[in-house]
């Protein structure tokens, strides 16, 4: 536990200058983790002997942030297009009697490539301080709902929420997770309140904000589900008890689509 909570400091002070800086840093951050975590995901279904060539999947994610950044969504989809088309055609020479490796290399592309493409473009897409909002509830809101439902759950968790899934997980860290994200929508809100900005309305604050702590404990059980198809405990040893990129971001990877859904349907600008 303390192992845990000295490599979790670090970490969430990584978080929060993510959040609080704009430019450059925070692409440089994403296309790093992207890349970890498309390398991860890969190298997960080695264990079950699988052999994807995941070549051009890494170039687009590495790269994707900053020709995001720099040059725009046309330029992104059409490296999109060429890092996919590259793949398939690869594939067909390097792996032509293996569809199950040709699977999972185009799968990576899916998940957490896309995932990734969506925290890129939602932290980047909006004003300045839709954008720093758009960070708080696709990154400090899950995270929080995840550290609630872990130290609930440990200590009164009794009834299991997935266990075919994870079977640590429980209803009553569930209930946790969704209550710390329905009360940091209220902090922000208040926060927003006091400091006099109302730029955008609280109740799309709210909404976003539950909806988050909802989805993410999806997305942390959809990435347990691919750990257990290819029975590896974490994605990597990167931040040793914390498991790897994938295994700290599986809920950030999931609310990163559901926030910029969200703030695109509530015409947030």
């Amino acid at each position: 536990m303390k192992s845990r909570i000295l490599i979790g400091i670090p970490l969430a002070a990584l978080l929060i200058s993510v959040i609080v800086f704009d430019g450059i840093y925070p692409i440089i951050i994403v296309s790093l983790f992207s890349f970890a975590g498309t390398y991860e995901v890969s190298h997960a279904s080695l264990k079950r002997a699988f052999r994807p060539f995941p070549v051009p999947a890494y170039l687009f994610s590495f790269l994707f942030p900053y020709v995001f950044y720099f040059a725009g969504e046309k330029m992104s989809f059409l490296l999109f297009l060429a890092c996919y088309t590259a793949s398939m055609i690869l594939l067909v020479i390097r792996r032509p009697s293996e569809p199950a490796n040709v699977l999972i290399s185009l799968f990576l592309y899916i998940y957490p490539i896309l995932n990734f493409v969506c925290v890129a473009i939602a932290a980047n897409s909006f004003s300045k301080d839709a954008n720093c909002i758009a960070k708080i509830l696709m990154m400090a809101v899950p995270l929080i709902s995840d550290t609630s439902a872990y130290f609930f759950g440990r200590a009164f968790g009794k009834h299991k929420l997935s266990p075919a899934v994870s079977p640590n997980k429980t209803w009553e860290g569930a209930f946790a997770a969704v209550a710390a994200g329905i009360l940091s929508g209220v902090v922000i809100c208040l926060v927003r309140y006091f400091s006099g900005n109302e730029s955008i309305p609280y109740y799309v604050i709210m909404i976003v904000s539950t909806v988050c702590a909802v989805v993410g404990m999806f997305g942390d059980l959809f990435a347990s589900l691919y750990k257990r198809w290819t029975g590896v405990k974490d994605y990597s040893g990167l931040f040793k008890e914390h498991g790897g990129v994938i295994d700290r971001l599986d809920s950030i990877l999931i609310c990163a689509p559901v926030v910029l859904l969200l703030f695109n349907l509530f015409g947030i600008s």
